[in-house]
């Protein structure tokens, strides 16, 4: 998945001793993954900042997730969106990139080349081009494929 080892660590070894993750951190395992399972993923202004589209910073995790009526502790800095289609390990990596081309039109990206930054993530990532166009022609509109035709 995208970033998600940027946003979502566990404890951590510091020079003073272990320090524990913060209360924000436990709750994104929860909405990410259920053991093995893939159930949720980075998504809008948080995860084009972690893969270089933008450069500011959002106040808020985005994240979409199978668990989106999980009740959220009031001092939290998550946002929770439902997803198009139940996530999981096969499609997560698809729905991400969807996600992230989608978000594109609704925060500022101040990338040189943001269509190559998404083209690498394609090619690194090992994603099918067909396969990204069936879940934008399954589940988006006509507009987000021609964006993807623009990618691929």
């Amino acid at each position: 998945m995208l970033a998600e080892k940027d946003i979502c660590e566990g404890a951590k070894l510091t020079p003073f001793g272990k320090l524990p993750p913060c209360a924000d951190g436990m709750i994104l395992e929860k909405l990410l993954r259920d053991g093995d399972k893939i159930i949720g993923y980075i998504s809008g202004p948080t995860l084009l900042n972690a893969i270089g589209l933008c450069s500011w910073i959002p106040k808020e995790c985005h994240i979409t997730t199978n668990n989106y009526r999980y009740q959220l502790p009031a001092n939290t800095h998550i946002r929770i969106y439902t997803p198009v289609v139940a996530i999981n390990n096969d499609n997560a990596p698809y729905l991400q990139m969807i996600d992230a081309i989608t978000a594109m039109e609704q925060y500022p990206v101040d990338a040189e080349k943001p269509n190559e930054i998404l083209r690498g993530i394609l090619w690194s990532g090992n994603l099918s081009n067909e396969r990204l166009i069936f879940y934008a022609r399954k589940h988006y509109g006509q507009e987000i494929l021609l964006k993807i035709s623009d990618i691929t």
